[in-house]
């Protein structure tokens, strides 16, 4: 394994948040998505998704401490020509919040990221140490473009 993938990964789960659910979103199949489109409707989910946690004012308040929004690792995939993009995340779901509330959650908050428009959205509890591996896969000793710096919050 290079190192720049032994970095992220342990960057991951050495971090003070327990991780405890892995995501996958995908996008509408009705149009063809760019990278900066992708992007921005990471950026929009994290909105939704901060704000139905509770973190009001994230953006600016996260700029100085990165507690006041939620922990979230944010991994780009695909090149948008022979593979579709497509996102994983790892979040932690809040002790007092019910799995079906938490996925319920992460629902709303794509399907306004992406207009209403129909998505695949994949929620699994992480069960074992193999995610942060998983969704690091891609970034190679030449190349961390898929970790998407702008729409990870690790704390």
């Amino acid at each position: 394994m290079n190192k720049n993938r032994q970095a992220v990964i342990d960057w991951i789960e050495e971090s003070c948040t327990e991780f405890n659910y892995a995501i996958t979103l995908t996008f509408p199949t009705k149009q063809a998505v760019t990278e900066a489109m992708a992007k921005s409707c990471c950026n929009r989910f994290r909105s939704f998704y901060n704000s139905g946690l509770g973190y009001k004012n994230f953006k600016r308040k996260e700029k100085v401490d990165k507690t006041k929004s939620a922990p979230i690792v944010s991994m780009l995939e695909g090149d948008g020509i022979s593979q579709r993009f497509h996102y994983h995340l790892a979040l932690h779901k809040p002790a007092d919040m019910s799995p079906d509330k938490f996925a319920a959650l992460i629902k709303y908050s794509w399907q306004r990221a992406v207009y209403g428009e129909f998505c695949k959205i994949d929620i699994q509890p992480i069960t074992s140490a193999g995610w942060a591996n998983y969704i690091s896969k891609k970034v190679t000793s030449t190349n961390t473009d898929v970790l998407d710096v702008t729409n990870t919050n690790i704390h």
